[in-house]
């Protein structure tokens, strides 16, 4: 029975990447670069995922209370209206 397949470490793909470099092999050397960046850069990428989520959460919930803010302006001006031509006057 074949174990099952695990992601790669950064270790398991920098020391061919390393080994294919010295021995001048481009061509092995491009095809792990991708997945050695991809590899490396894994923990910081899902953080600024996570960051942008929170920032995106963040941005709706002030656009909401904009457009909450925007709505009691045009009521206050409404009242604002009425109150004067009615002619009553406030202070």
């Amino acid at each position: 029975m074949a174990a099952p397949a695990t992601a790669p470490t950064v270790d398991s793909l920098a020391r061919p990447y390393v080994a294919a470099s010295e021995a001048g092999d481009s061509a092995a050397a491009a095809a792990l670069r991708t997945r050695l960046g991809a590899e490396l850069s894994a923990d910081e990428i899902a953080a600024l995922r996570r960051q942008t989520a929170r920032l995106r959460q963040a941005n709706a919930a002030l656009e909401g209370e904009i457009e909450a803010l925007r709505e009691r302006s045009a009521f206050r001006q409404a009242f604002a209206v009425v109150v004067a031509e009615v002619g009553l006057g406030v202070g």
